[in-house]
């Protein structure tokens, strides 16, 4: 590529234009003179000063704390459920179906290995001629491990009952 000597005196300015750019305006002259620190007043001599601690922005995280259920949680909750049962029979016994269903499923979102709530919500599935979810629910009571055999044998006559009205 030949350029003509004009040519190549127009670029030289746009050259050195763009290397100067690149230079850092901010930097320190490099001098060979030695460094030298001020003397130190504390008891860190010879040694720089602690440095000061760093604030973070972000808050310090506490080691997660484990909550194990207490004897008077448990028991808390299973006189409330209790306490549902006792009113949810009550309302049944009212022919208030509707609202023994609500206390019921009230009792099972607290405990929902509590076999009498399925047999509460059995009933009264029974009584609204609702057999298939009548049948259901029995069945879920008898599964229940935890069950008494009183309550499994009340489970069973119950399961009878729906499947005599089919």
């Amino acid at each position: 590529m030949n350029l003509p000597k004009n040519g190549l005196r127009a670029c030289l300015p746009l050259t050195v234009l763009l290397l100067s750019a690149c230079v850092n305006p901010y930097r320190a002259p490099i001098s060979n003179a030695p460094v030298t620190l001020p003397p130190s007043n504390g008891p860190h001599r010879g040694s720089p000063p602690p440095l000061p601690p760093v604030e973070s922005s972000q808050p310090e995280i506490a080691p997660p704390v484990v909550i194990a259920p207490t004897e008077g949680r448990a028991s808390s909750a299973s006189q409330a459920v209790s306490n549902l049962l006792q009113e949810g029979w009550a309302l049944y016994n009212q022919e208030r179906f509707d609202a023994s269903i609500s206390v019921a499923e009230r009792g099972l979102r607290i405990d929902r290995r509590r076999a009498e709530l399925y047999r509460l919500l059995s009933r009264n599935y029974l009584a609204t001629l609702q057999l298939q979810q009548a049948e259901q629910l029995a069945r879920q009571g008898l599964a229940i491990s935890s069950a008494s055999a009183s309550e499994r044998a009340a489970l069973q006559g119950l399961l009878r009952e729906i499947q005599a009205a089919y």
